[in-house]
């Protein structure tokens, strides 16, 4: 709602900005602490241990990743591209980056 009203107001670039921006943090940060903070080894050795061999492991992996690899071709494609201009086939290409990126980690997920 906010990136709306703030699009609305004239600031299209800011709001896009949060569009991208916001879900990334929440999930790199958020994700990235808590798998850090119960990956973490107490003192007892009761930790839980953290690895890409793991089916559980590799999907925050695949997501972090994913979302990563989803920025930048975000903003190369935006930047470089198209001249700092987010046309409707660049959005309908980062949408089917992003819906592939999903796609991925619902069959690791599904996958045993």
């Amino acid at each position: 709602m906010a990136n709306t009203s703030i699009a609305r107001k004239g600031y299209v670039e800011m709001a896009l900005t949060g569009c991208y921006a916001s879900p990334l943090f929440n999930i790199l940060l958020g994700l990235g602490i808590s798998t850090l903070r119960s990956n973490m080894q107490i003192e007892d050795g009761s930790g839980i241990p953290f690895t890409y061999k793991d089916r559980d492991s590799r999907i925050p992996l695949v997501l972090i990743i994913g979302s990563f690899v989803g920025l930048l071709f975000t903003l190369i494609s935006t930047r470089f591209v198209n001249g700092d201009r987010l046309t409707k086939g660049a959005a309908k290409l980062n949408l089917a980056v992003y819906a592939i990126i999903l796609v991925v980690a619902i069959v690791m997920a599904r996958s045993g």
